[in-house]
Order: structure tokens, then sequence, then C-alpha cells
């Protein structure tokens, strides 16, 4: 967003993509993995279940083929376009191209399921 290279709406729906997958994907196998299930649900969390939920609507939104670059760069964040680039050994700037896409199509299905109204997790 600093840089220009992307809108603020696209950053928008980027961080809250990774909000969804922190809280819906990596929450959940945190606490399997640790056995920290609440004791009294015996599952996810309410919050984990919606966070998940409003993570896969999302990840369909994009390309089977450009899935892995979302979840890299913006689910995880263990990773820059300039990195995805290299490792595909991609033309440098190629997977930011597509990152701006795939941002695109996620802000507007942010804004047609609720308006771009966040929900706090």
């Amino acid at each position: 967003l600093r840089r220009g290279l992307i809108t603020g709406s696209q950053y928008e729906a980027g961080d809250r993509f990774h909000r969804h997958y922190i809280v819906g994907v990596e929450g959940y196998r945190e606490e399997e993995s640790t056995g920290q299930l609440d004791p009294w649900n015996r599952g996810p969390s309410h919050a984990q279940m919606a966070a998940l939920a409003d993570y896969s609507k999302a990840l369909r939104e994009v390309e089977k083929d450009l899935r892995p670059l979302v979840l890299a760069i913006v689910g995880r964040a263990d990773t820059t376009a300039e990195a995805f680039d290299k490792a595909r050994k991609w033309r440098n700037g190629r997977a930011m191209g597509y990152l701006r896409l795939i941002l695109t199509a996620l802000s507007d299905h942010y804004q047609r399921v609720d308006g771009c109204e966040h929900t706090t997790y």
C-alpha cells in the first residue's frame, strides 16, 4: 500500500482474508495440535467456524491455479510476491500482477457479501 502497488480496498480485502485464514484455519490447527480445544464445546469456537466459512467463500473467488499464490502471500503471509516469482521461476512482477487481480476479486466479493463491514474475531 505504501509503495502504491495496491489500492486501499485491495489492502482491506487482503487483510480480511488473512484474518479469516489465521482464525479459521490456523487457529483450529493450533488448538487441535495442542489438545487445547474448548473443554465445554469439544470443537472449534463459533468465531473459528465463522472465520473458516468466510475464508472458504472468499477462496472460491480465486481461480484454483492461483490459490497457492494467495495462500502463501496473503493467507499465511510467509513469502513475498518477489520470492514467489523466484520460486516459480516466473518473470519478475508476474506474481504481483496476479495478486492485484486476486485482491480485486476478493474486494468485490466482500462488497457483495456485506458492503465491506468487517467482522472482528
